[in-house]
């Protein structure tokens, strides 16, 4: 489900990139995000946690390729080729590690961790973006 999630959130990103800005389709997706992640912590059946893992895959679908997009605009032309470079190499990184480590922690602990990882991810993703806009927004007033 979650990889239908993704198809479908990238199809309808694409759709919707023409008329919403690349920030707004991040924040979109953030916002569906969180919402999948509070169904999956509820004690709910499990065609809502089925659901959850849709919207998972939904809420994921706009953010790699937006901020991927915006990397010309946020680190220069000059750069972009090279930080394009290390976004590849970090997520190749992530979805390389966090399967294992999951699978490791839920042998250690249970599988109902999962939802808490997610949350976990979910915070590292937010404090990132906010990072980024946060010094993009002090680079911008240090220019002028």
């Amino acid at each position: 489900m979650y990889y239908i999630g993704l198809a479908t959130g990238r199809l309808l990103a694409g759709l919707a990139a023409t008329r919403l800005s690349s920030w707004k389709l991040i924040y979109i997706g953030q916002s569906v995000l969180i919402t999948a992640i509070f169904m999956l912590m509820l004690p709910l059946p499990t065609s809502v946690s089925v659901g959850a893992l849709f919207l998972i895959g939904l809420g994921n679908a706009p953010i790699f390729p937006n901020i991927l997009h915006l990397t010309p605009q946020n680190f220069g032309k000059e750069y972009s080729q090279s930080m394009m470079g290390a976004q590849m190499a970090v997520s190749y990184v992530g979805i390389a590690l966090m399967p294992p480590l999951y699978g490791i922690l839920a042998q250690k602990l249970s599988m109902s961790i999962f939802p808490y990882f997610i949350v976990l991810l979910f915070c590292m993703m937010v404090f990132s973006i906010y990072r980024l806009r946060a010094t993009l927004k002090e680079q911008q007033i240090k220019l002028l």
